[in-house]
């Protein structure tokens, strides 16, 4: 500012009258406020000119201007200049932006001039600061170890899926973000899982849902979005049939009368009479739903597998039927993968598309290698490039798969890309293999690992998490885009040892 403040001095007469100081334009009748003083944008009112300043211009319709600046017929004042068809303040002239003090550039003139004038000049391209980051590694803020002493079930207090964040508004102030961490919280010796809310700036414990009727699948994973528009976030899960199966979908929104949360719905018929629960699977503990709007009517629905929940629990396709991979299920991945501004269910056996009441295999689907393209798996979308006999600008489709849809964790599972038509692309490549034992394969992360710009997939398995490359899909261990380890397989840029021996279908996250 004090700088910005000399470039207006150094402009003006300073044996004229100082222009009185100001915090608004409102305190300046006829000018502006500019860096704390009035400033003339006309040729009337305020004149920082002095009485000496020389003979006066014509500024038009008789009016002398005293500061001798015109501009499109208007009268400037004495520390302004006429730029860009407009009277603007003058700071000072510069070789490059670098002499130029705060919100200011150098204009092609060689006069320092404010952001904004003109109207698109806003911003300096070739300004721009390289931050390095280094090794680095995360300190504890705050720890949840389990409830309080006086909670009815203390001993639930173990965490298998993944914790969700989101800001509930518990506060009642949307425009204060404050996140809360979701989780669902079991005894490995009960039934099911509670749904438990804590703080995420102290790990305090917020509420918690204990009554039986809310109990969750113990490793329910959960969507959180805005339902019904009330401006505050709803929570989906699978709620509890009996021991550690699932019951159907719950969703749990804000109750104002208790401050806290509470069940809004089941999941169910609601074209059947007494709109029984749907169950569609006994035994699913480990996938969840997600929340699209897949009408684009401005209200979501929620998707679990191949069943579609309207906003208020009703099911839409009761006909579909449930995937039943290992007997913990699938996530269900919706994008616009085809680029038709409409999303997209994709599966590891197809693409997909909504009709309002069911889905529908898309047409392009054409496999030549049916058993390797069509066999179950977790699914990730990513553009990874032009393929011969897809579009340009369509995703991919990454799968990691089991051998079977009942493969025991011991068995080794392979991950592959295919285009949208089902062709194979890369792989199938065995997830690497410690004594025989790799693992099934969790969810595949797909992100740029290697920092080529190119993107590179991740997958969990038994004894290694690895990542899988397609520039590395060649028999040399360098090429273009890849440099792997010694000794891996084409395909896989590097693998680091991981312990996952029990259902090793783990997802993981890059950032």
């Amino acid at each position: 500012m004090l700088g910005l403040l000399l470039g207006v001095l150094s402009g003006c007469d300073c044996d004229g009258p100082v222009m009185p100081e100001c915090e608004t334009s409102d305190e300046c009748p006829g000018g502006a406020c500019i860096d704390g003083r009035c400033v003339a944008t006309d040729g009337g009112g305020m004149d920082a000119a002095s009485d000496d300043a020389g003979p006066g211009v014509d500024g038009g319709a008789g009016e002398v201007c005293d500061s001798g600046v015109t501009c499109l017929g208007a009268c400037c004042a004495g520390n302004e200049r006429c730029a860009f068809d407009r009277c603007v303040i003058d700071l000072g002239p510069c070789s490059t932006n670098d002499d130029c003090a705060g919100d200011s550039y150098c204009d092609a003139d060689g006069r320092c001039t404010p952001y904004g004038v003109p109207e698109g000049v806003v911003t300096d391209p070739d300004c721009e600061r390289t931050i390095t980051i280094g090794d680095f590694a995360p300190d504890e803020q705050c720890r949840w170890t389990g409830p309080a002493s006086d909670d009815p079930y203390p001993t639930w207090n173990q965490v298998y899926s993944a914790p969700h964040v989101a800001d509930l508004d518990l506060d009642g102030d949307p425009t204060v973000l404050a996140p809360s961490i979701i989780v669902s919280a079991f005894d490995s010796s009960a039934d099911g899982g509670i749904l438990r809310a804590i703080d995420g700036r102290t790990c305090e414990e917020q509420f918690a849902l204990t009554d039986p009727a809310d109990r969750l699948v113990y490793a329910s994973n959960f969507a959180i979005g805005d339902l019904d528009g009330d401006g505050r976030p709803e929570i989906v899960g699978a709620s509890l049939q009996a021991r550690q199966s699932a019951g159907g979908l719950v969703a749990f929104g804000y109750d104002a009368a208790s401050g806290t949360y509470a069940r809004r719905w089941y999941g169910r018929q609601c074209d059947v009479t007494g709109e029984p629960r749907h169950i569609p699977n006994d035994w699913t503990n480990n996938n969840g739903p997600s929340m699209h709007d897949l009408d684009d009517d401005g209200v979501p629905e929620v998707i679990w597998d191949r069943f579609v929940y309207d906003s208020g629990g009703c099911v839409l396709n009761p006909g579909a039927s449930y995937t039943n991979y290992l007997r913990l299920g699938l996530f269900s991945v919706i994008a616009d993968v085809d680029a038709d501004d409409a999303p997209e269910l994709v599966r590891p056996d197809g693409v997909y598309r909504w009709t309002g009441s069911d889905w529908e295999r898309e047409a392009y689907w054409a496999p030549t290698d049916v058993a390797n393209a069509e066999r179950l798996g977790h699914v990730a979308v990513a553009d990874f490039g032009d393929f011969e006999g897809s579009t340009p600008g369509h995703a991919e489709i990454v799968v990691a798969s089991a051998p079977s849809s009942s493969s025991p964790a011991t068995d080794n599972g392979t991950v592959r890309v295919m285009t949208l038509e089902g062709r194979i692309v890369f792989g199938p490549i065995a997830l690497p293999a410690d004594g025989g034992f790799a693992g099934r394969g969790g969810p595949p992360t797909v992100g740029d690992f290697d920092g080529d710009g190119r993107r590179e997939v991740a997958v969990a398995g038994g004894s290694f998490y690895t990542v899988f490359d397609l520039d590395c899909d060649v028999d040399a261990e360098t090429a273009p885009g890849c440099t792997r380890v010694a000794g891996l397989p084409r395909g896989v840029l590097w693998s680091r040892p991981s312990q996952d021996r029990s259902s090793n279908v783990t997802g993981s996250s890059v950032f």
